[in-house]
């Protein structure tokens, strides 16, 4: 058997999962704080030529008349300029609507949004209301991103900076035992077997790859260590294995062992076209991480690392204690 503890933050004396969404019930983040100004290069009307541009997500879309044909506000005829403003934020609310948005912030931030388009960009209502829903869609996600950030800081201060508190909670495990899995697809072996599976060397879930692969030659390099006495592997988004929370989603390492002095040893493999990419060096530091709040070992290990084998990189992370 195989008992892994899950992690924690202590956050104002309080003791939370480490994933961001419970760090951030804690959080006094709120939209009243956020920029609300959309400049230039958020949202360009270009009204000579009705084209407006806008830039979601580093990708610029025009909207042109010949593209796009926008409905005017139910119910509005001929009425003055504020009135119309009035009624078109109370649209952009029901469009932006979110769980965590109380409707007072929300309302103030969007009133503000289109009192800086009208003022100080000098857009025109008929042109806000005539590209509504692009509008909508831009300042959508300045509120993602506002809200992102938010939750990137959050997670920094529980778990990674000066001050943190990460932890691991006794009664807060994973366990993997003989019944673990039983409704996985196994790996077929044709010549290889594995002495230390922990569900035996014919009982190995699958592996992204065959037996020619690198991940199943990780695998043999840790079943042939002598520090290690037994390990699982470990597979991705099941409801029964091992994770660590990232900032959006888990992270699922590839193996999980028990060494010989009782420390755990979890190793994600790291393939060539993922050695330096953001998503493993975000996986590294939450695997860092953990290990040091349960004074375990965490490992990546490379194909070949500085003239070091997968075998000689464990050895190195087991005895420094991190990897």
């Amino acid at each position: 058997m195989i008992e892994v503890p899950l992690l924690f933050a202590e956050v104002d004396g309080e003791l939370l999962p480490a994933d961001t969404d419970s760090l951030m019930e804690l959080s006094d983040w709120t939209l009243c704080e956020a920029s609300a100004h959309l400049e230039e290069a958020d949202l360009s009307f270009q009204r000579a030529d009705e084209v407006m541009e806008i830039d979601l997500d580093g990708e610029k879309l025009v909207y042109t008349r010949m593209t796009v044909t926008q409905p005017r506000l139910i119910g509005m005829g001929a009425v003055d300029e504020d009135s119309l403003a009035a009624t078109l934020i109370q649209w952009l609310e029901r469009a932006c609507r979110a769980p965590d948005l109380p409707q007072e912030h929300l309302r103030g931030w969007l009133s503000a949004a289109v009192a800086h388009l009208r003022t100080r960009r000098g857009v025109s209502m008929d042109t806000l209301v005539d590209w509504q829903d692009a509008l909508s869609a831009k300042l959508r996600q300045r509120i993602a991103e506002q809200r992102e950030a938010a939750r990137r800081q959050v997670r920094q201060a529980a778990l990674f900076d000066e001050g943190a508190a990460p932890a691991v909670v006794k009664d807060a495990t994973i366990r993997f035992d003989a019944s673990t899995y039983r409704d996985a697809p196994l790996t077929y072996l044709n010549r290889l077997r594995f002495q230390k599976h922990l569900l035996g060397s014919d009982a190995v879930p699958t592996f992204g790859g065959d037996e020619t692969g690198e991940e199943f030659a990780c695998a043999q390099a840790l079943d042939a260590l002598e520090e290690v006495e037994v390990w699982v592997r470990n597979i991705p988004r099941h409801r029964d294995s091992f994770s660590l929370p990232l900032l959006k989603g888990n992270f699922y390492p590839d193996f999980v062992g028990k060494l010989r002095d009782g420390r755990l040893f979890v190793l994600e493999y790291k393939g060539a076209d993922r050695a330096t990419n953001e998503d493993m060096r975000n996986k590294t530091q939450i695997g860092e991480c953990w290990a040091g709040a349960s004074d375990h070992v965490f490992a990546t290990i490379e194909k070949m690392k500085h003239g070091r084998s997968m075998a000689d990189q464990m050895r190195a992370a087991i005895g420094s204690g991190s990897g």
